[in-house]
């Protein structure tokens, strides 16, 4: 039974392993093309991501070599969960780099002569309302609708 199922995961491991590879690739690509996306990472962290990748498609084509030839009537050369923690491994190495945030730059400081409001001072100052669909704090009496349009309005006659 487990030879069973590890031939049936075994494609769908190496398939997840095979697109956190090329997700890491085209990131490289990215660098490589200066994205601005990645232009915070280091020369170190370039060099471990091409690194790493290298690694690891050795070891993906490795395990594509022994999946292909693996019969069925044998005990599996390569199991699912051994290629689970070499993708799990990849991915702790490479995606912090890849997900690594941008330094978050400061914005130019307020010059002095403006007068800096406070979020308590803002809490304590009514807030004016410019929405046209707000309830006025009074309702207004509004007539109601007249069956014959010409019994609303007296001053309007027909003139014949």
């Amino acid at each position: 039974m487990t030879r069973y199922t590890e031939n049936e995961g075994r494609q769908g491991a190496l398939n997840l392993l095979g697109t956190s590879l090329v997700h890491v690739r085209k990131v490289l690509d990215l660098i490589r093309n200066k994205d601005e996306k990645y232009d915070h990472l280091s020369e170190e962290d370039i060099k471990t991501l091409a690194e790493k990748d290298a690694e690891f498609q050795g070891v993906f084509n490795d395990f594509c070599n022994k999946a292909t030839s693996q019969k069925l009537d044998e005990d599996p050369l390569i199991t699912v969960a051994q290629i689970n923690l070499k993708r799990k491994e990849f991915e702790d190495k490479c995606y912090p780099i890849v997900n690594k945030p941008k330094p978050k730059v400061e914005p130019p400081p307020v010059p002095a002569d403006e007068p800096k409001v406070t979020k308590e001072e803002e809490k304590d100052t009514p807030m004016e309302s410019t929405d046209a669909n707000a309830t006025p704090e009074q309702p207004q009496e509004q007539p109601a609708p007249a069956a014959d349009p010409a019994a609303a309005d007296p001053t309007s006659m027909e003139l014949d």
